[in-house]
């Protein structure tokens, strides 16, 4: 699976297409995905490997 830093944008997973149109998954990892300030901000309990399976998880919904 392809990731890519998105300083601009929140943490997502997308399907793209390349050039020949063959689709590809990405998870994006926006600056939301760091851990928060308190064990409130449903962050502090994600690891990374976990916070991309909950991307996933939003796709196959």
């Amino acid at each position: 699976m392809t990731y890519q830093h998105d300083p601009t944008g929140s943490t997502r997973f997308v399907v793209e297409q390349d050039e020949e149109d063959q689709d590809f998954d990405i998870v994006y990892f926006g600056n939301d995905v760091y851990p928060g300030v308190d064990v409130l901000d449903p962050n502090s309990a994600l690891s990374m490997q976990a916070a991309v399976a909950h991307e996933i998880s939003h796709y196959h919904r």
